[in-house]
């Protein structure tokens, strides 16, 4: 999973797309690079701004704040 403390990269249900600023878009299967480090501890420690769905695998995060 990747998480975003950046408001300006954010996930697009409608679109299936990572969305960012600029109105650059990240289809899914489309390569990206991601800046950032892993998060492992408890979710209860994030502030989701929007909380992931009940499905996703939420052991192993990453916490972007750059793509490219």
């Amino acid at each position: 999973m990747i998480a975003s403390m950046n408001p300006d990269i954010y996930w697009d249900d409608h679109q299936q797309a990572l969305m960012l600023s600029g109105g650059k878009t990240i289809k899914l299967g489309e390569a990206m690079m991601l800046g950032g480090s892993s998060y492992i501890g408890p979710q209860e420690r994030l502030k989701w701004t929007l909380a992931p769905n009940e499905r996703c695998h939420v052991t192993q995060i990453w916490i972007t704040n750059s793509v490219s």
